[in-house]
């Protein structure tokens, strides 16, 4: 975010020099929490530079972190609030957590409000959490665990706004909304359900995230449908093909003109 602050100038050089994306640490929606990780900016810090980027037509994806140590109700509406701002929202990142990582301030930090355990093979820490965002947390590991074919097909629909918004294509602005409007309402489903539970959180969060599946697989059907019919964005095969494609076009003319 601060390196975006007062270097427009630069990004556009960069944009002409062909950048298309732009990934940026948002972490978080509420200014409470940056200021607990020490992020040293603000909400309308973040708001300015993705806006100025977007203006460019350059696409920004983002690290976000919806749990950490002291997120409570206020923290995930604040994040929902950004996310609906900002755009380009992925259904995945908004069940990502906050890693505490040895040697870093986040330790002791997390070690004060509770007990902290390994992450298995990853060298980082995670930690205890209480209340609504804790079964949140909950939810978003049942919708991977149960969910996977789910989840994939949410994932293609974020990855092909993003690809609109890089090949700058008719309507790339209004399928993002879509997107993240989408993915927004289905995160606003899973926690105003689970507010309103008071059964185990374990059972909880896989019966909200299975729930969240039936409410929302048809229109997750019918944009991916929209999608190919409207914007027919080339999947992951096709692009790998076009670039071997192109590659091989340039070797060959590199050829011909050396011959």
């Amino acid at each position: 975010v601060q390196s975006v602050k007062g270097n427009g100038h630069v990004f556009r050089a960069l944009r002409d020099a062909g950048l298309r994306e732009v990934f940026i640490g948002v972490e978080s929606g509420s200014q409470r929490i940056l200021d607990n990780i020490l992020k040293n900016t603000t909400v309308d810090d973040t708001i300015d530079a993705v806006a100025t980027l977007k203006d460019m037509g350059i696409s920004v994806s983002f690290g976000f972190m919806m749990f950490t140590p002291w997120t409570e109700e206020e923290d995930l509406r604040a994040n929902i609030a950004i996310l609906r701002t900002l755009g380009s929202v992925e259904f995945d990142k908004l069940f990502h957590e906050m890693d505490l990582i040895p040697g870093t301030p986040a330790i002791k930090q997390g070690q004060a409000l509770g007990p902290i355990t390994a992450k298995q093979g990853t060298g980082y820490y995670t930690y205890r959490m209480s209340g609504l965002a804790a079964r949140a947390r909950l939810c978003g590991r049942a919708l991977e665990l149960r969910q996977r074919d789910f989840m994939e097909r949410v994932w293609f629909l974020g990855k092909d706004a993003q690809r609109s918004i890089q090949t700058r294509r008719i309507g790339a602005r209004e399928l993002d909304q879509h997107v993240t409007e989408l993915n927004l309402r289905m995160f606003e489903f899973c926690i105003d359900a689970l507010k309103t539970t008071v059964n185990q959180e374990e059972v909880t969060a896989e019966a909200v995230a299975d729930a969240c599946v039936s409410e929302f697989d048809s229109a997750v059907t019918a944009l991916s449908a929209a999608m190919e019919e409207n914007y027919r964005f080339p999947r992951p095969d096709a692009i790998r093909q076009a670039a071997n494609a192109t590659t091989l076009s340039c070797r060959i003319d590199n050829q011909v003109k050396s011959i």
